[in-house]
């Protein structure tokens, strides 16, 4: 399975879709985010801020129970060609 598809079964989740992710994100272009999804860019930010947005968290988990919880450093945003951290 795709990171992307992964990212769709989380909105589904949700039950959000890609103009929420687009809001949320300060996506003004749809052909933005779905150039996302058909190639698969996605950083551990997104990833960790679409978790957040969801309802969910990015983590690493090890056999032995112990987990990394993956925090989103900032809120993404359309800048330029892709989708960058806001400035603060």
């Amino acid at each position: 399975m795709s990171i992307s598809d992964c990212v769709w079964m989380a909105l589904k989740k949700a039950n959000k879709g890609q103009v929420d992710l687009m809001q949320e994100w300060g996506i003004a272009s749809r052909q933005a985010i779905s150039n996302k999804f058909s190639r698969g860019s996605w950083s551990a930010n997104e990833l960790a801020n679409l978790a957040e947005f969801t309802g969910g968290k990015l983590l690493i988990q090890y056999p032995d129970g112990q987990e990394i919880i993956i925090q989103p450093e900032s809120k993404p945003k359309l800048k330029g060609r892709g989708i960058q951290p806001e400035e603060e």
